[in-house]
Formats: C-alpha cells, sequence, structure tokens
C-alpha cells in the first residue's frame, strides 16, 4: 500500500497522515490519535529505524571487544608515553589552557538551560541529559571516526529516550534530539580541525579562536537566512507545491519528530504495534560484532579484518531522503579511488586523491552558491532534457495501491494523480487456467 523507499507518513488506508487531526495544542490528542488511526511508514523507513538501533548497540559491543586492550593501554600510557615528533614540533606555541575550555562549556550550557527553559523548549534536566548522552556516546563514535571516517549519529538513541520520558510533545523532542546529536558531531569536528591543525603545526591558540569564531558566524548566518527564506518564499519545503525548495532533510526531520514526539515510542513500537520487532534489532546488533570477532582471531591477515559491523549498519543513516542511486555513486568514486587508484596507481594516490576530493567538496559548495543566487533565487528552472525530469517507470511507487472494479492499474500508464492525467487505464484481469 505504501512507496517502498520515502520520509512521508500515512495512514491504514494509504493516504496521507493527517498530523493536525492528532495534535492539541502542540501535544498528542488521545480522542484525535483514536480517530486518525495508527501511524504507517514505509518498508524501507521502518527498516532503516531498526538498523539504526542494530548499529547503536553494535558499537558498544564492536568497541568493547576490538578496542577495549589498546583504550586501557593508551590510558595508562598517555601520561608517560614517549612524545612524537609533531608533539614537540607544537610545544613551541603555547597550549590553550583548560580554563578556557571549561568557561566556554559551563557559558554554553547555561545558555542552553536558559533557552530551553525560557522559551519552553524542554525541562532543563533534558539539557543536562542530552549533554550526558553526547558525553557517553563520544568515545564509541569518535574511535569509529577515526580508524573509518564514519560518524554514527545520535539521531535515533535520542529521539528513542526522550520520546519515552515525554511521549507526545514534538517540541521537547525536537529538541533534545538537537543538543544531544549536535554536541557529540561537533566535539567530533573540533577534535579532527584539532588533528588537522596540529599536523600542520598551526598554533593551538589560533585554532582554538578559528573555531570558536567560525561556528559563531557560520550559525548567525544560518539563522538569518533560514528565517528569511521561511518568510519569503511560499510553500517552502512543502514537496507537492513548493518547485525549488523541496528540503528533503527537513521533510524526513519533521517526518521523525512526527513518528517519536507527537506518536511516542511506547505507541509507535510498543507491544500493540505493528513495528513491535524492530525492537529485537538492538539485540541482533549487540550479538553481530561476537561471531565476526572470532572469526577475525581464527582466521588473521584475511578479508575478516575489514569487516567493521558498525559502519556497515550505519550505511542506511542517510536513507531516507538519500535514495538507492546516491549510494551507487558513493560505492563507484570509492571503488574507483580506494580500490583501484591505490591499489594499481598508488603513486598518483598518494598524491592527488584527498586534494582531488577537497576540490570536489569545494566545487560542489561553490556552485551551490552560485547557482542559488543566479538561478533559484530568481526562478530560473534548471532545462529540460535527458534526464530531468526524472520519468517514473513505477507508477503505482508513491501511491496506495488501486485495484478498482477487479482490474489492475498499469504500471506504464500515466501518472493518474497528474493534473492532466486520462482516466486510468487497467489490464486485463488475471484468470487463473482452469
Amino acid at each position: 500500500r505504501f512507496p517502498i523507499l520515502t520520509a512521508e507518513l500515512f495512514r491504514r488506508d494509504g493516504d496521507t497522515y493527517q498530523v493536525d487531526n492528532v495534535l492539541e495544542k502542540g501535544t498528542l490528542s488521545k480522542a484525535g490519535y483514536a480517530k486518525e488511526g495508527p501511524l504507517r511508514i514505509a518498508t524501507f523507513f521502518a527498516l532503516t529505524y531498526g538498523i539504526g538501533f542494530a548499529g547503536l548497540s553494535s558499537m558498544i559491543t564492536h568497541t568493547w571487544l576490538y578496542h577495549r586492550h589498546k583504550l586501557v593501554a593508551q590510558w595508562k600510557q598517555s601520561r608517560t608515553q614517549a612524545e612524537d615528533i609533531h608533539h614537540k614540533l607544537m610545544q613551541a606555541y603555547p597550549e590553550v589552557p583548560d580554563w578556557w575550555y571549561a568557561a566556554l562549556f559551563v557559558g554554553m550550557t547555561g545558555i542552553a538551560l536558559f533557552t530551553c527553559e525560557y522559551y519552553g523548549y524542554m525541562p532543563w534536566w533534558a539539557v543536562l541529559l542530552a549533554i550526558l548522552l553526547a558525553v557517553i556516546f563520544a568515545l564509541p563514535v569518535g574511535l569509529i571516526q577515526a580508524l573509518t571516517n564514519q560518524q554514527p549519529g545520535l539521531n535515533i538513541i535520542t529521539e528513542y529516550v526522550i520520546g519515552y520520558i515525554l511521549p507526545g510533545e514534538p517540541i521537547p523532542n525536537v529538541t533534545f534530539k538537537t543538543l544531544g546529536y549536535i554536541s557529540m558531531a561537533q566535539a567530533m569536528l573540533f577534535t579532527s580541525d584539532l588533528k588537522l591543525g596540529h599536523y600542520m603545526k598551526v598554533p593551538p591558540r589560533a585554532m582554538f579562536w578559528a573555531q570558536l569564531m567560525g561556528t559563531t558566524i557560520a550559525g548567525t548566518i544560518n539563522l538569518v537566512t533560514a528565517n528569511w527564506l521561511l518568510n519569503t518564499q511560499p510553500n517552502i519545503c512543502n514537496m507537492k507545491l513548493s518547485k525549488d525548495f523541496k528540503c528533503h532533510f527537513a521533510n524526513t526531520f519533521y517526518s521523525a519528530s512526527v513518528i517519536w514526539g507527537v506518536i511516542a515510542p511506547d505507541l509507535m513500537f510498543g507491544p500493540t504495534s505493528i513495528y513491535n520487532a524492530i525492537n529485537y534489532f538492538f539485540l541482533i546488533g549487540f550479538v553481530l560484532p561476537i561471531p565476526f570477532y572470532f572469526l577475525k582471531k581464527a582466521y588473521p591477515n584475511t578479508w575478516m579484518d575489514f569487516v567493521h559491523i558498525p559502519v556497515l549498519l550505519a550505511a542506511t543513516g542517510m536513507m531516507p531522503p538519500a535514495k538507492a542511486y546516491h549510494y551507487t555513486n558513493w560505492l563507484a568514486l570509492g571503488f574507483a579511488f580506494q580500490f583501484f587508484a591505490r591499489r594499481y596507481h598508488s603513486e598518483w594516490h598518494l598524491r592527488f586523491t584527498y586534494v582531488l576530493s577537497a576540490a570536489f567538496d569545494s566545487g560542489v559548495a561553490f556552485m551551490g552558491l552560485l547557482s542559488f543566487f543566479v538561478f533559484g533565487i530568481r526562478g530560473v528552472s534548471f532545462p529540460t532534457w535527458w534526464g530531468n525530469p526524472a520519468t517514473d517507470i513505477c507508477r503505482l511507487d508513491g501511491y496506495p495501491l488501486m485495484q478498482p472494479n477487479g482490474g489492475l492499474v498499469d504500471p506504464w500508464a500515466p501518472d493518474p494523480m497528474a493534473e492532466d492525467a486520462p482516466q486510468y487505464v487497467f489490464m486485463k484481469p488475471y484468470v487463473a487456467p482452469a
């Protein structure tokens, strides 16, 4: 009844879920929910949450099995181990005092507490709990990111926790999720930039102030730009009505706020829900790294050395809104550079791959900005060519399955939901042989 991969929300009959009908003064209305019925989501969307559950629990098991001895040894040797050449060279610059970090932490936490309490976003204790979750997961997430350059997100665990504590409260849910996730993600970004500055011999205090000022400027510009767009662009983020600003990530964020905040985990994934079995993915994630750990011990120096369960499970973290073709492109580029070029053209790979990667990132960012101000803001549409607009060859993918008069809707017929669509075209009903 539902499309396979989408972040949209549905009723049991396949129609769009009317969230306004289940809300009363910004919280869940039991009467409205009873009338509107249980929420339904696409198959892959539900599976993505299950895989996310498994990824979180596998991260804990994997860290303990593979890295516990290294962590303990590093902790013991951190004060006595011989200094490397980079650290010796960096001693020429004054270090950032610990009280700078402490003052920044206390000050920002105080601002978060005041903002959330004064404006009613969430209780003060929820702010501290979100920060605590970020601190707890900083070590395993940082370890995985350092080894694989992949960062598992905390978006699911944060909305899961606060969804049980404050069910039916969407604003506290998204606030808690954002604070818990972004605190950890920004800590990883800050640490990686400090590491880069360490290798490039940039003075630590200059790195500190560059990060602080950059974050302040970027955050302010993002906030001003978002408010300007919301107030000036009609139908912004409306997937059906907006022409230029469909906001795929924002729509996925909205759907998550309904699932975890409005409906809440107890109704969405509780014992009475059809999605209850997804909770077993937590157990699957805890257990899954164990056999691969012992297989790696039994068969060293084989392909088993490259099996990393948390990274594999975190691969679907961008879906939705990312589609299958995004992953296909990522896989093709990764294979070309990290396998083919690295194995058969190692010298070229060593000299140019990472510079080329930075050029790709910078080019996309620059062209996105240029395209917006030259074409997007003036309402200039992308030209029609052989690849645009995309032709949907699976007409039933986005709509409920319709079987009027016993016929089967022809998937090759024109889009039945289009304004200029003709009447439905039906295939001849299948008749079983006698």
